[in-house]
């Protein structure tokens, strides 16, 4: 049987690699990107005479589209590397969503006080910058789930659909 002729369970297998596919390829993407980058100075945005806290710059809200709440950071910082000046949004190689406020905080541990705070640059993109310069490892997990959950479907719900087809023949 070949995906063409076969159940409904292969196309969802189809689809379900092709997602775990995507997501360990993203994954690897980061971790090469994270071996480029640099560590160089930054200085956080402030109101003036406002302190550093790194609870100011999170928040539990919805990002765009999406219709599940997650714990976001918003943060603004300005480094220099070769004498050119950057702004630098990001937080994480992952972006600056999270699934809970604990990461989201640990993601800026140390952002306190002056402003002052570490950011790591790409070497070959020196206008992108991240406050916490390691990769989500969660991609391997994500893609392996969507990997043993394709061999699930395209077993059990091609299973499922020829039983009842043959049943509702009877």
């Amino acid at each position: 049987m070949d995906i063409i002729t076969g159940g409904p369970g292969k196309l969802f297998a189809v689809v379900l690699l092709m997602a775990g596919v995507v997501i360990i390829v993203v994954t690897i993407h980061q971790e090469l990107q994270a071996t480029r980058l640099q560590p160089v100075q930054a200085r956080v945005i402030l109101p003036a005479g406002k302190t550093a806290n790194a609870n100011d710059f999170i928040r539990y809200c919805r990002v765009g589209i999406s219709k599940a709440p997650s714990w976001n950071i918003s943060i603004r910082y300005k480094y220099v590397v070769e004498g050119n000046n950057y702004l630098g949004y990001l937080a994480t190689l992952g972006g600056n969503s999270f699934l809970t406020e604990k990461d989201a905080q640990k993601c800026l541990e140390g952002l306190f006080g002056d402003g002052n705070v570490t950011a790591w640059y790409d070497k070959q993109s020196p206008g992108i910058a991240f406050l916490d310069p390691a990769p989500r490892r969660s991609g391997y997990r994500d893609g392996t789930i969507c990997f043993v959950l394709a061999f699930i479907v395209n077993i059990f719900m091609d299973k499922a659909y020829y039983w009842l087809r043959e049943k509702s023949k009877k």
